[in-house]
């Protein structure tokens, strides 16, 4: 009698079941598809660069150099634009890390899409919040302590997700349960609150 090997799929499995476990037993697929992705991100992102110091944009520049704001404001819209882009190309890699890392490998990728996300958020608060908390618009006395203060605490809570999902992995099956326990009562009066 014929046993089946360890991890071996039956037969009768689906034909999409089969490709998605050679998809989680592929090495170095993930990081592959990350390269592609960037190497794709950094054609597209130098191709646009090029396209603003053709002999038509000038105009552009010129105006640029006269206002300073303008010009704050094209570097923001041109990031913003192109680190979104820069999600879509790695999307496919990220969705296979996240399809086959378990426990604590799972913590690497989450880390890097909340330290993307961190530097979007920051590059977008700072251009439109920096001005207002070194001078405020209405006169009264600036207190950009407390500016930096907010951008300190909501750096640690974007963050703070890869760190407790690392804590989470390395408890003990006692402290998972006492969190899992906890959470969701927590999580629901704070929605509710």
């Amino acid at each position: 009698m014929d046993f089946p090997t360890p991890g071996a799929l039956p037969l009768s499995a689906p034909r999409w079941r089969a490709f998605l476990e050679r998809l989680r037993n592929l090495p170095w697929l993930a990081g592959i598809l990350a390269l592609l992705g960037t190497a794709g991100w950094m054609v597209i992102t130098v191709e646009a660069l090029l396209a603003l110091t053709g002999p038509d944009k000038v105009a552009l520049h010129v105006s640029a150099m006269a206002n300073h704001e303008q010009a704050i404001a094209i570097a923001h819209d041109f990031f913003s634009k192109y680190w979104v882009l820069l999600a879509k190309c790695l999307a496919p890699a990220l969705l296979l890390a996240l399809y086959r890392c378990r426990g604590l490998a799972l913590v690497t990728p989450v880390a890097l899409v909340c330290g993307w996300f961190l530097l979007w958020w920051l590059s977008g608060d700072l251009h439109q919040n920096l001005a207002k908390a070194l001078q405020d618009p209405l006169g009264m006395v600036s207190s950009p302590a407390t500016y930096y203060i907010k951008l300190g605490l909501m750096s640690f809570l974007i963050m703070s997700i890869p760190l407790l999902m690392a804590l989470y992995f390395r408890s003990t099956l006692l402290d998972r349960y006492v969190v899992r326990s906890f959470a969701l009562p927590f999580l629901l009066c704070v929605g509710g609150i």
